[in-house]
């Protein structure tokens, strides 16, 4: 658990470099609402978008949003439509810190983390709402018609192998 919440933290530094896989308003799109993840405490929510179908490339991938304390809970995004459309969420939360050096200021943090990487098919002027559920140790990610609140139909991709691979 302890590297995940490593990776988490890495990802939300932004240490991973963009490309886009998002809509103008000029574009044939649909609208996703991202929505925080509330694990409590110091925690954090990432989510990410591939140029890819499957994130394979590590260069194609594109931060989307990044929840954390200083954050709206809610974030609106448009995205394109009539083809896959991946999405990777990533949540991690500090359980304690320890002093092991001595010096003032200076923390250990340890930690939870969890992470899904899921495949939808937006829909042109349709509106979906995502959330990573607090379900450890995947946390999946659930994609809801915002105007029916039926679930949306998701393929589960692999994370290892892909560009965001927790080893």
């Amino acid at each position: 658990m302890k590297k995940h919440l490593v990776f988490v933290i890495a990802l939300s530094a932004g240490l991973i470099s963009c490309a886009t896989n998002r809509a103008s308003e000029t574009d044939p799109h649909a609208e996703i609402l991202l929505k925080r993840n509330n694990l409590g405490g110091i925690s954090n929510t990432v989510f990410f978008t591939c140029g890819d179908d499957e994130c394979i490339d590590k260069n194609k991938t594109d931060r989307l949003f990044v929840f954390s304390w200083a954050t709206a809970d809610e974030k609106n995004i448009l995205i394109p439509v009539n083809k896959p459309f991946p999405l990777f969420a990533t949540s991690g939360r500090v359980t304690g810190a320890t002093n092991t050096t001595g010096t003032p200021g200076v923390y250990q943090l340890t930690g939870v983390s969890c992470a899904d990487l899921i495949q939808f098919m937006p829909q042109a002027g349709k509106r979906y709402e995502v959330v990573q559920t607090n379900a450890f140790p995947n946390c999946p990610v659930a994609v809801r018609d915002a105007a029916t609140n039926e679930i949306v139909p998701t393929k589960s991709l692999p994370i290892k192998g892909s560009a965001f691979g927790v080893q």
